[in-house]
């Protein structure tokens, strides 16, 4: 699968050897539509708290244990709405790609930021779709180089993430090979994983 146009926002940060074999953008629709998702999913349980108050008996009293429920879910509603605008005003300037080095992402309201990660660094990689995605027969591929966020007793996995693309499982596939082939080309020619080299260093 080819990049999509000759001219790329990524020319300006990759090297001189380095070759983009795949960009694009995230499905606008879909990409959208997520933080939404979101969004019902916090809706259900005010939902049948209010159709308990409508038709039934409701304490009324603000020590009821309903009204507890009805703020916990409060939260994804709050986070669902943050996300649509927040990727509605970052829309613009998100894009990925796929190159024989690196997978790289740009996002950014007034100013294009660049994040990139080394083939050789990616640890996990996996496909998921929500119910949105689904509907426009989109995906997004997860990838796991290693940054954990710590809490109380316990540590959660932090994934960087291209939403909402096309042909995902192509696309999925694609890494995996071309990611093989560098980690594999890099220990024909240094003798060793050069992420390996570093650690030892």
């Amino acid at each position: 699968m080819k990049r999509q146009n000759d001219k790329s926002k990524f020319d300006l940060i990759k090297d001189n050897d380095e070759e983009i074999l795949w960009e694009s953008k995230p499905e606008f629709t879909p990409f959208i539509l997520v933080g939404l998702y979101h969004v019902l999913l916090g809706l259900i349980i005010p939902a049948v708290i209010f159709l308990i108050y409508y038709f039934g008996n409701f304490d009324r009293n603000m020590d009821s244990g309903y009204w507890f429920l009805m703020l916990v879910f409060i939260a994804p509603i709050l986070s669902g709405l943050y996300q649509t605008f927040y990727n509605l005003f970052n829309y613009s300037n998100t894009s990925f790609a796929l190159t024989n080095k690196r997978i790289m992402f740009s996002s950014g309201y007034s100013f294009v930021d660049f994040k990139t990660i080394d083939l050789d660094k990616i640890i996990e990689l996996e496909v998921e779709t929500n119910f949105i995605e689904k509907i426009f027969k989109v995906g997004t591929i997860k990838f796991f180089s290693g940054r954990i966020k710590n809490g109380e007793g316990s540590s959660t996995k932090l994934y960087d993430e291209w939403s909402s693309i096309k042909e995902v499982l192509t696309i999925y596939k694609m890494v995996k090979e071309v990611s093989f082939d560098f980690q594999h080309s890099n220990i024909s020619k240094f003798g060793t994983n050069p992420s390996d080299s570093q650690k030892a260093n």
